[in-house]
């Protein structure tokens, strides 16, 4: 299951500002598939500003029946509002997610 692919859709509205960045987003989260890159790559959501879309992430019904509150912390894997952490950029939380342990999850609950 862990290597099953699905068809997922993603919808929000956004300004045309933030279309175009999210599309530059995603241009370049594309481009580092294609050169086999790893990399963590983030938007920032400018939460007090304008940038509020509600987005709406339709998965089939097999999979979304298997989000739960387990799988979503494990998704996480670093979360700068750690008490101590001083290594997010100036004052902002980051927040890093990956999928590796989910996949991990499910191969092993075969």
């Amino acid at each position: 299951m862990a290597d099953d692919k699905v068809k997922v859709n993603v919808s929000m509205e956004l300004t045309v500002p933030q279309a175009l960045a999210m599309k530059a987003f995603f241009e370049h989260w594309n481009l580092l598939s294609r050169r086999g890159s790893s990399r963590y790559v983030g938007f920032f959501v400018d939460g007090d500003g304008d940038f509020k879309p509600n987005c709406e992430v339709e998965l089939p019904k097999e999979i979304s029946d298997l989000m739960t509150e387990e799988l979503k912390n494990m998704a996480m894997v670093y979360n700068g509002d750690d008490a101590g952490d001083k290594s997010a950029p100036s004052n902002v939380s980051l927040r890093l997610f990956d999928y590796d342990t989910i996949a991990w999850k499910l191969m092993t609950n075969k």
